[in-house]
């Protein structure tokens, strides 16, 4: 068992919101744990902003991304007032920042010189209880808390089972899940079968926080994650080019 790296969990939460919003599947995956309607319908996004918790890190990661508006090219940021500068980076735009779990914070964001004010709350601490092994034809029972124990809007488990073909440099996914939780739930059993069995498994559990205005998802992201399998270091290198694949492939549909 490895902690996923914080960066490739970015990627994990793009690509389940995305796969929901633009997906016409209700299904829950046969869990009944929770809602299955997804937050929002990202197809209707102009922007994406996002404040998401770097694990095992003190700072967390600011992202804004184009989605379906124009190109950024000037961006602006205040968080209580303050100017925060932001880095573009193959047309994402990034910063770290320190926030104080559970509180609520204002955020004035300019893009392309439309503004956006708007007040969102940091999820709590997340510490999840991950098993030291999975077995997909057993399934796992995974337990966490939140520091302090306060809802956030939406709890998201997701799972994905995935090879990589060494041969062509390329990796499969096999399987793709999510279910959404009912916010006050503390523990999700995996059912058996729920992954097949492949070289690598990859779960997350997710807590955020959002709101849509004018064209802006703006979403505030507590994220844990983890991956089952193969130790060999040159494979998992290459979860970076599975995950940046994967968000580009869900969110082309």
């Amino acid at each position: 068992m490895k902690k996923l790296n914080w960066l490739l969990v970015f990627f994990l939460i793009l690509s389940a919101m995305f796969v929901v919003g633009c997906s016409d599947d209700d299904d829950d995956n046969g869990n009944g744990n929770g809602p299955t309607d997804p937050p929002f319908e990202p197809e209707e996004a102009d922007y994406f902003f996002s404040v998401m918790d770097m694990e095992d890190r003190d700072e967390f990661l600011i992202v804004v991304y184009e989605y379906e508006g124009d190109p950024i090219t000037n961006l602006n940021l205040l968080i209580n007032g303050s100017a925060v500068e932001l880095e573009n980076m193959y047309d994402v735009w990034m910063t770290t920042y320190s926030f104080n779990y559970a509180q609520t914070y204002n955020f004035n964001l300019s893009i392309n010189r439309q503004d956006y004010d708007f007040n969102l709350k940091i999820p709590a601490n997340l510490d999840v209880d991950w098993p030291d092994e999975y077995n997909p034809t057993e399934g796992m029972v995974v337990n966490w808390t939140l520091n302090p124990n306060e809802n956030s809007m939406i709890q998201e488990f997701a799972g994905s089972s995935w090879i990589w073909h060494e041969d062509t440099w390329e990796y499969e996914i096999i399987d793709d899940k999510w279910v959404f939780l009912e916010p006050s739930v503390r523990s999700f059993s995996v059912p058996a079968n729920w992954l097949s069995v492949q070289e690598e498994y990859d779960f997350a559990l997710l807590e955020y926080n959002f709101l849509e205005e004018n064209g802006l998802i703006a979403a505030a992201m507590e994220i844990s994650g983890v991956t089952y399998g193969d130790d060999d270091d040159n494979l998992r290198q290459n979860l970076m080019f599975k995950f940046n694949e994967h968000v580009y492939r869900t969110i082309t549909k």
